[in-house]
């Protein structure tokens, strides 16, 4: 056969191959790289913690760019279900969903929902007030027949908690989220229904215009939680913060200075002066000011809480 035939047929047959390969459907994934069966994580609005909280709308905060680096970590999907955190929480305890974010540790939640072995972040708890009251101070006492807003849960407890032992008689008006608490604050009415202070979900960074602290009464760390009925993404989940942490440690002060970029270093006071700024580790931190008044002392050898993550309190 003469060699130029040979050369043809052997372009013909390369540019067969090549339109087959073209045209041949994609050979279906093995069992061992199926694809991922979605996630289903409960969504609620939360000021700069989550947005977009309904269809349509699109997704940003803290928490949602949190959740989306552990699904990377971990090989998740997610599905988002929206709702209140009330009612995210009940479907997290029915199974209904598989995961929630911004859940402090209690007693009564241990052994209902599935805990990580490290903490989205931390943040403090503080009592805010309404610029310029001179009725409410440092002093426990100043807060007796003060009526005080905090979300249902953890914040609502802590305060609880605080009150008793200073033998403060404080009405405490419970909320489903942080906006209805906000709103009620903001709110002008009749004195029997007028909010005299709240208790800080994001630092209170959203109302420093009208509001400033009172005193610290704590921390508390919070987590991004599983349903009890899957210990399969709770053991997921430990990998991810795990390798997260390991591989970029940098990042989590990255993401909260990113989202809480004012602290509550800045939030005005009714004397002293502004704490100074320092670097410490990833993100800028806030000398523990002398004019601030705590409820208890604050631990030293580790940053001030409002350098860590800024959470809400649910």
């Amino acid at each position: 056969m003469p060699l130029r035939s040979i050369r043809h047929i052997r372009l013909l047959a390369a540019v067969l191959a090549a339109l087959l390969w073209l045209i041949a459907p994609a050979p279906a994934a093995s069992a061992g790289e199926a694809e991922p069966a979605a996630v289903r994580i409960g969504y609620y609005k939360n000021a700069i913690f989550q947005k977009g909280a309904q269809p349509g709308v699109a997704r940003s905060g803290y928490a949602y760019e949190y959740c989306l680096k552990i699904a990377e970590y971990a090989g998740w999907k997610y599905e988002y279900v929206y709702g209140s955190f009330g009612e995210l929480y009940d479907r997290l305890l029915k199974g209904e969903i598989d995961l929630l974010a911004g859940l402090a540790r209690t007693e009564d939640r241990t052994g209902r929902i599935g805990y990580p072995e490290h903490p989205m972040g931390e943040m403090p708890y503080l009592l805010m007030k309404r610029q310029g009251d001179s009725r409410l101070s440092a002093d426990p006492a100043s807060l007796s027949g003060m009526s005080i807003g905090a979300v249902d849960g953890a914040p609502a407890a802590e305060l609880e908690a605080w009150l008793a032992r200073h033998g403060a008689m404080a009405r405490i008006r419970r909320f489903s989220s942080p906006a209805e608490l906000y709103q009620a604050f903001g709110r002008s009415g009749a004195e029997e229904n007028r909010l005299d202070a709240f208790v800080a979900m994001d630092g209170g960074a959203l109302m420093r215009s009208r509001a400033e602290a009172v005193l610290a009464f704590g921390l508390a760390d919070y987590y991004l939680c599983t349903a009890a009925s899957r210990p399969d993404l709770l053991a997921e989940l430990n990998a991810a913060q795990a390798h997260l942490q390991a591989e970029e440690p940098l990042w989590l002060g990255a993401l909260r200075m990113k989202h809480y970029p004012g602290t509550l270093a800045d939030a005005p006071r009714p004397q002293g002066r502004r704490p100074g700024l320092h670097r410490t580790g990833a993100c800028a931190s806030a000398a523990w000011p002398t004019t601030f008044p705590t409820a208890a002392p604050m631990p030293r050898d580790r940053p001030p809480a409002w350098c860590a993550t800024s959470l809400p309190a649910c």
